[in-house]
């Protein structure tokens, strides 16, 4: 359990379902996710599985937060393929299916083109 006042708790899981609704949009644009910044959105994918990992440990105890049994291992795969990335190429599409898959916890359908 996080020693965070609720309200602080609230606003940095409204940060995060923001953001994953940003990178879900341009996930599923494929001339957005062309042009954009490649190493601020490497930073922004390991800061989404950091944040996710943080918001495993409230899925009990915040109301409406549901979390899938497998988010873990979900987070996990984002946060591997996200760090062995090179940013000075294109996101591979492994890379591209772990985000998907963990950001879909967040915000369903998340980057389905």
């Amino acid at each position: 359990m996080s020693t965070q006042e609720p309200e602080e708790s609230a606003v940095r899981v409204a940060t995060l379902v923001s953001t994953a609704m940003n990178v879900a949009a341009l996930l599923a644009v494929d001339p957005a996710l062309q042009t954009t910044d490649r190493g601020e959105l490497r930073s922004t994918l390991l800061w989404a599985a950091d944040e996710m990992d943080w918001i495993g440990t409230l899925a009990g105890s915040m109301a409406g937060l549901s979390w899938p049994s497998d988010a873990p291992v979900r987070i996990e795969r984002l946060r591997a393929e996200a760090g062995a990335w090179d940013p000075a190429g294109p996101p591979p599409a492994g890379l591209l299916g772990a985000a998907r898959t963990c950001l879909g916890v967040l915000v369903p359908g998340a980057g389905t083109p």
